[in-house]
């Protein structure tokens, strides 16, 4: 389990603000590009390379997240039946184990492995990018909400299980993700011809930036526990 939590630094990236406002920023260089000749004309190329290396980071954070939450959850699981037979109260616990044990088995179900890779690539492809950029923008935008709603339930049992074990282990003021429509994203997209793009991709980052870094308060109540 303590190696789950410390392995965060190399799974949870939080992104800054140059990716949160990266379609803003695109907009203004391609604006500048389009004064500036040849130049303007490697500007533009700089900006689709970024543009392809942002949905990479976004797409394969959120999958090193999910994969390194997932041994987290098994480990934190088996803790606390063996705490809880060494201490003779694993009928105490049994409900909030049953319970993180469900949502453990949902999440394996629902947090599928993408080929990012594959995904990025046919971002450059004429006609087929299109559809890839929707594909990638529903994985973006409807996977942490669920994944965010598993957690919040999760670490609520968590909690008390600690706690029914004599742990001083305290959940923070959690305020789930906000749901984020897709439908509706692509409907405000279209009809603000793009404008809205860049408020989508902004929660998209920063949504999973709030999301990791409240569940990091967590690990570290389940750290100075351990130690």
């Amino acid at each position: 389990m303590i190696n789950a939590i410390q392995s965060r630094t190399q799974t949870d990236e939080i992104m800054g603000m140059f990716w949160a406002l990266f379609l803003l920023i695109a907009i203004v260089l391609m604006f500048v590009a389009s004064f500036l000749g040849w130049i303007g004309i490697i500007l533009w190329v700089v900006v689709g390379i970024l543009e392809l290396i942002l949905f990479y980071k976004m797409l394969k954070r959120n999958e090193a997240h999910f994969k390194r939450e997932a041994i987290l959850r098994t480990a934190l699981v088996n803790y606390f039946r063996e705490k809880g037979n060494e201490t003779f109260k694993s009928q105490m616990i049994g409900a909030q184990l049953g319970t993180m044990e469900s949502i453990n088995q949902e999440a394996a179900f629902k947090e599928k492995d993408h080929n990012v890779i594959l995904l990025v690539i046919l971002m450059i492809i004429p006609i087929v990018n299109f559809f890839a950029m929707l594909y990638i923008l529903y994985i973006l935008t409807k996977e942490p909400f669920g994944h965010d709603q598993r957690w919040h339930a999760y670490s609520q049992n968590a909690q008390s299980a600690a706690q029914q074990l004599g742990m001083n282990v305290m959940t923070p003021s959690w305020k789930t993700l906000k749901e984020r429509s897709y439908l509706l994203y692509i409907i405000l997209t279209i009809l603000t011809l793009g404008i809205f793009a860049i408020y989508w991709v902004y929660v998209l980052v920063t949504d999973m930036n709030e999301h990791m870094q409240t569940q990091w308060q967590i690990e570290d109540g389940l750290m100075r526990e351990l130690h």
